[in-house]
């Protein structure tokens, strides 16, 4: 791999996890917003789910960006994002489709650093160490 796809998949990376870290600054300002659609879509124990959606937020963002187990960070960004727009942001019935494949869109692409990891430009990457193998 040279160095031009490294920081390609930094950047990528970086805009992905962008989405999300606006997101959780949003439910850190503005709490009570969230909180009111997870009671209008019939979760029940909203702080607690709240405050777990909050967590997987800052920590899959936090994760994603730095490419610290990014791998696992998609992974909990993806079951947050799943949770979110099939139970609170898309209700069964709902006209905004172009909403729902922008999220279906995020989602591919949380899998592809799930399958591909985070790249070259990552702290996962600069911890591996090659094995020298005995000949």
């Amino acid at each position: 791999m040279n160095r031009a796809h490294g920081w390609a998949e930094g950047i990528a990376r970086l805009f992905l996890a962008g989405i999300f870290i606006e997101r959780s600054v949003l439910l850190l300002l503005h709490p009570e917003i969230q909180m009111e659609k997870m009671v209008t879509a019939g979760i029940p124990l909203v702080p607690v789910f709240f405050v777990t959606a909050l967590t997987l937020l800052l920590l899959g963002s936090t994760g994603l960006l730095l490419g610290y187990r990014a791998r696992a960070a998609s992974f909990w960004l993806l079951i947050y994002l799943a949770i979110d727009s099939l139970f609170i942001r898309m209700p069964l019935g709902s006209s905004v489709m172009t909403e729902f494949f922008l999220r279906l869109a995020l989602l591919g692409a949380l899998i592809l650093v799930m399958l591909h990891g985070p790249g070259y430009l990552s702290f996962d990457a600069q911890r591996m160490v090659p094995v020298r193998r005995k000949r």
